[in-house]
């Protein structure tokens, strides 16, 4: 069996109308990619990001860029 952690990232959810964000992390199991939540941030509403906690109780590790021209 080959567990291999990636990196987590911040994921858009658009659900019944509101786009919600939650840290998830994506590893292989078995030979397939499963998604892990980790913990909820906050939501987006008019364009703008209502955090969840307060920025002092957020750590960053890494911030990697998206070179693929995606958002």
């Amino acid at each position: 069996m080959y567990i291999i952690y990636t990196m987590s990232f911040i994921r858009r959810i658009k659900r019944h109308g509101r786009v919600y964000l939650a840290e998830v992390e994506n590893k292989w199991i078995h030979g397939k990619c499963v998604q892990r939540h980790i913990r909820y941030v906050g939501r987006e509403s008019d364009g703008q990001t209502l955090l969840s906690a307060s920025l002092s109780e957020v750590e960053v590790d890494q911030v990697k860029r998206n070179y693929s021209g995606r958002n």
